[in-house]
C-alpha cells in the first residue's frame, strides 16, 4: 500500500511529536579496564567517516587506530580487556572483537557476528550483548550459558551487561527483567512497569522511570542509593560507582568512598557519558572532546582532552530523529545526522505499548491514526487547491498593471508587515517614531555603501549616516533581497528554495521584533529609535549614533590599555547595562526578554554610558511568527513558554538551550558571561593555550568564586578596590548558576552593582579612571 507524499508527512509529524523516552543504546566511545591502567576508545569524525581510536589514560604512548573495512565503525562497546567495534548497513550488521594483552597492546581482529541489524550493544566486564533490530530479541557473544536464560525469548527495547548478569527492558510494559548473578543465582529486578532507560554496573543496576526519577538494585553501596526526581535521561555505572545525565546537559556523580562529580566538571554541559570500573567519561557539548575522571585516588582529577573532538552519537537518518537534531551533527556524520536524546515530561507517563503489530489494540489505534491523517490530508490538499485558484485569479487580474511598476525601486514584499506594522505601533509609541523616507537613508549613507557600513545586527547591516537636518544616526537595514535570489534560485533545488523563504521570514520577524520592543521603551541605557522605513522590501530601523562603539570592541581591542581599563568604569559599565535589563523585565509593559545580551550589544556613548542594543530576537516566537505580546510573564517564573533556542554561544543559558524554557533568568545568565568578560579580559568562548582546547569564561567560577586571573590591561586591585571587584565576581557567579531557580533578578544585580560601585567611589577608586569624566552615579 502507497501513501500521498503529504499523508506521509503528517503521519512522520504525528509519530515525531509523541513524548517518546530514548536514550541512545549504540555507544561511539568506551571505557575498558585492562590491568591496573584504563584504555579509552572513541570514533573520531574524518572526511572518510569514523576512525576507532584508543589512548591508555595517564600515558603518553600515541593513540592506536583500528581501521575499518569497507563500512566505517557505527558504535563500539568494550568490558575489562576488550573492545568490540560495529558497523551497521540498513538490514545487517557486523561486529569484531579485540582482545587487549598485558601491556596494553591489542591482538587481531575476530568476527564474532554478522547477521540482521543490532538496535543496542551494550557491554560487561566479560560479555557483550546487543538486541536484533527487528525481533528485539537478546544475543550474546562469549557468553554461552546464558543462551538457556528465558529472557531470550522475550522481546526488549534495551539492555544492560554486568559482571555476571543481564537486565533486559520489556517492550511489553516496560518493566525490567533480570537474569544472572553471583554463583548462578538471578539478579532482583524493581517490581512494576514504565521504565524507559537502563543500565548495568559490575554489581548493580539502575533504570529511570517515565518520570526521570532513578531505581538502582543489586549489591554494594551503590545499589542502596536512590535519587528521585532527578531529572535524569541517561546512565553510567561502575564499580560501585553511578554517574546520570540530566536533561539540562548536566551530570551528577555517587558512589562508595565518597565519589562524585569532580566540582571542575559540575558546570559543563555533556552530551553523552559512559563508564566502566572505576572510571568515566563524557562528551562536552561545547566543543565535542572527551573529558575523563575517577582514575586514581585524586576525587578532583580529571583527563580533560582525552581526544580534542569525537563522534558525539551514532549518525541516523533524520527521519529516525523524533525529538530533533542535534546542533553541528553534520560536520561530523558524513551520511546522516545524530538525533537528539528525548526528555521525558516529569509528569507521569503510561508504559510503552507492545510495537508488534499483531496486537489487536495497536493494530486499531494505527487504523484509527491513518484514517485521522488521510482526512486533514484531503482537507489540507482541498484548502491548497483553493488557495492556488483564488492567487491564480489575483494574478490574472494584475497581469496588466505591471507596466506601471516603478523598476528603480525594491520589489514589494509578500509579507504581511503592514497590517501588522500597524498593530504593533497602536501598542507603543508609534506617533512619536519618524516614518522615513528610503531616499532621504539612501543620501545620508551614500547609497549603502561599504564606506558607510559599521557592523552587523540581528537582522542586517549597520550603516552610519548623518540625516539632512544634522543628526547622526545608525542605521539597520534588512538586506534579504539580491544576495539570496543569486545564491538560492537555482531549477531544482526546492529545499533552497524554502530556506530562502525562512531568512526572509526570520529578518521580517527581526524587524518587527525589534520595532515592537523598541517602539514602547524610552530609558537612558536603551539605544533610542528614532524611528523607521518600510518601502517595498526595505525595512531599515534608524537609531541614534552611539559614538565610542561596542563592550565587545574595547575588552578585545589589542594587547595596550584602553578607555575602560579601569575597574571603576568597568563596574560603571555593568551597572548601566544591568539597569536597562532590569527595565526589560520589569517596567517595561508587557516585560521583554532580550535573548541576546552579549558584550556586543552593549554600546557606549561620548559620556561611556552604556547602552543595551540589539532586540531583533526578543520578540520571535518558536513557530517563526511574529507577535505583540509579551515573551514570558513578569517574574522571570523558573517555568516559561517553550521557545525555539536562540541566541549566541558562550552566552545561551543552558537551561533555556537543553529545555526552551525561557524566562527572564535566560538574559540573567548572559549578563554573568558579561560581567565575567569584564572581570578576566577573555572572550566568552576563548581559546585555551594549555589545553589547547576553545573554552567557556563560565569554567572560571568555582564554588560562587572566579579563579582565572583578572584582566592583566588593568593593574591589579589595591587593598581598597579589592572589597568592590570581589563583589563583582560574585555577582558574576550567581548569575551563571545552572538552576535558573538558583540566579538573581536583575533588580537584584542591580542592587549589588551599586553597592560594589558605592564602595569604590567611597574609596577613591575612580582615581585610576583614564577617562577622567565619570564621578558620579
Amino acid at each position: 500500500m502507497s501513501f500521498p507524499p503529504l499523508l506521509l508527512l503528517l503521519l512522520l509529524f504525528f509519530f515525531s511529536s509523541l513524548n517518546w523516552v530514548s536514550s541512545d543504546p549504540l555507544s561511539t566511545f568506551s571505557v575498558s579496564r585492562v590491568n591496573t591502567s584504563t584504555v579509552v576508545c572513541a570514533l573520531l569524525p574524518t572526511s572518510h567517516g569514523p576512525v576507532l581510536n584508543c589512548t591508555a589514560l595517564g600515558t603518553h604512548a600515541p593513540p592506536t587506530t583500528y581501521p575499518h573495512r569497507g563500512v566505517p565503525y557505527s558504535a563500539i562497546a568494550a568490558g575489562d580487556a576488550f573492545l568490540c567495534g560495529l558497523t551497521t548497513t540498513t538490514t545487517t550488521s557486523s561486529m569484531r572483537w579485540w582482545e587487549f594483552t598485558h601491556d596494553g597492546s591489542v591482538g587481531p581482529p575476530k568476527r564474532v557476528y554478522r547477521g540482521p541489524a543490532l538496535s543496542s550493544l551494550s557491554a560487561g566486564d566479560a560479555h557483550v550483548c546487543g538486541l536484533n533490530k527487528s525481533t528485539g530479541g537478546v544475543v550474546c557473544w562469549r557468553w554461552r550459558e546464558l543462551g538457556r536464560r528465558p529472557i531470550s525469548e522475550r522481546r526488549l527495547t534495551a539492555v544492560a551487561v554486568g559482571k555476571d548478569f543481564l537486565c533486559g527492558l520489556s517492550a511489553a510494559n516496560g518493566t525490567v527483567v533480570c537474569v544472572g548473578g553471583e554463583g548462578g543465582g538471578t539478579m532482583g529486578a524493581p517490581k512494576g512497569g514504565g521504565y524507559s532507560i537502563l543500565g548495568a554496573g559490575t554489581r548493580h543496576a539502575c533504570a529511570l522511570s517515565a518520570a526521570r526519577e532513578l531505581t538502582c538494585w543489586g549489591d554494594g553501596p551503590a545499589a542502596s542509593v536512590n535519587a528521585t526526581g532527578g531529572g535524569f535521561v541517561s546512565l553510567a555505572l561502575g564499580e560501585d560507582r553511578t554517574c546520570a545525565l540530566r536533561g539540562n546537559g548536566t551530570a551528577a556523580c555517587w558512589g562508595a568512598d565518597g565519589f562524585g562529580l569532580p566540582i571542575g566538571l559540575r558546570s559543563e554541559l555533556f552530551i553523552n557519558i559512559e563508564g566502566r570500573g572505576r572510571v568515566f567519561c563524557g562528551v562536552l557539548t561545547v566543543n565535542y572532546s572527551l573529558v575523563c575522571w575517577g582514575r586514581g585516588n585524586d576525587t578532583e582529577a580529571v583527563d580533560t582532552g582525552v581526544f580534542k573532538r569525537v563522534l558525539p552519537g551514532t549518525c541516523r537518518p533524520q527521519s529516525e530523529c523524533g525529538c530533533g537534531v542535534l546542533g553541528d551533527s553534520g560536520s561530523v556524520c558524513n551520511n546522516g545526522v545524530i538525533c537528539q536524546t528525548c526528555v521525558p515530561s516529569t509528569a507521569s507517563a503510561p508504559p510503552p505499548t507492545n510495537p508488534d503489530p499483531s496486537n489487536g489494540s495497536d493494530r486499531r489505534r494505527l487504523v484509527l491514526i491513518i484514517v485521522g491523517a488521510a482526512g486533514v490530508a484531503v482537507f489540507l490538499a482541498a484548502g491548497s487547491g483553493f488557495a492556488h485558484y483564488r492567487l491564480r485569479g489575483e494574478r490574472k487580474s494584475r497581469v496588466h498593471d505591471s507596466g506601471r511598476l516603478d523598476r528603480d525601486r525594491p520589489p514589494r514584499s509578500n509579507t504581511q508587515a503592514g497590517p501588522m506594522l500597524d498593530k504593533l505601533l497602536s501598542m507603543g509609541r508609534g506617533g512619536s517614531l519618524e516614518k522615513f523616507l528610503l531616499q532621504e537613508l539612501y543620501d545620508a549613507t551614500g547609497g549603502f555603501s561599504d564606506a558607510h557600513r559599521i557592523g552587523s545586527g540581528s537582522f542586517g547591516g549597520v550603516y552610519r549616516g548623518v540625516l539632512s537636518d544634522g543628526r547622526e544616526v545608525a542605521m539597520k537595514r534588512s538586506e534579504p533581497g539580491q544576495q539570496a535570489s543569486t545564491s538560492y534560485q537555482t531549477p531544482g533545488r526546492p529545499i533552497a528554495q524554502q530556506q530562502q523563504q525562512r531568512d526572509k521570514k526570520d529578518k521580517e520577524c527581526a524587524f518587527l521584533s525589534e520595532l515592537a520592543a523598541l517602539s514602547r521603551l524610552n530609558h537612558k541605557n536603551l539605544v533610542r529609535l528614532f524611528g523607521y522605513c518600510s518601502e517595498g522590501a526595505e525595512r531599515i530601523l534608524v537609531y541614534e549614533f552611539v559614538a565610542n562603539g561596542s563592550l565587545y570592541d574595547h575588552l578585545f581591542h589589542g594587547d595596550q590599555p584602553g578607555p575602560i581599563d579601569s575597574w571603576a568604569i568597568r563596574l560603571r559599565i555593568a551597572l548601566d547595562a544591568a539597569r536597562g535589563i532590569e527595565y526589560l523585565h520589569t517596567y517595561a509593559v508587557p516585560p521583554i526578554v532580550h535573548r541576546d545580551i552579549k558584550s556586543s550589544n552593549i554600546l557606549l556613548d561620548s559620556d561611556w554610558t552604556a547602552k543595551v542594543a540589539d532586540f531583533g530576537l526578543s520578540r520571535k516566537n518558536p513557530d517563526g511568527s511574529c507577535t505583540s505580546g509579551a515573551d514570558v510573564e513578569a517574574g522571570g517564573a523558573a517555568e516559561g513558554p517553550v521557545y525555539r533556542a536562540a541566541g549566541t554561544v558562550g552566552y545561551m543559558d543552558p537551561e533555556y538551550y537543553r529545555l526552551q524554557r525561557l524566562t527572564t533568568k535566560s538574559d540573567v545568565y548572559s549578563f554573568g558571561v558579561v560581567l565575567l568578560e569584564l572581570l578576566t579580559g577573555l572572550k566568552a568562548v576563548h581559546w585555551d593555550e594549555e589545553a589547547r582546547a576553545p573554552r567557556n569564561v563560565v569554567d572560571c567560577v568555582e564554588e560562587e568564586e572566579v579563579h582565572c586571573p583578572f584582566d592583566w590591561r588593568i593593574p591589579p586591585p589595591t587593598p581598597a578596590e579589592t572589597e568592590a571587584v570581589g563583589q563583582l565576581g560574585y555577582i558574576a557567579a550567581t548569575c551563571v548558576r545552572l538552576e535558573s531557580c538558583d540566579r538573581p533578578t536583575m533588580t537584584d544585580v542591580v542592587a549589588g552593582l551599586e553597592r560594589a560601585l558605592l564602595t569604590c567611589l567611597e574609596l577613591e577608586c575612580l582615581s585610576r579612571s583614564t577617562t577622567g569624566n565619570r564621578s558620579s552615579t
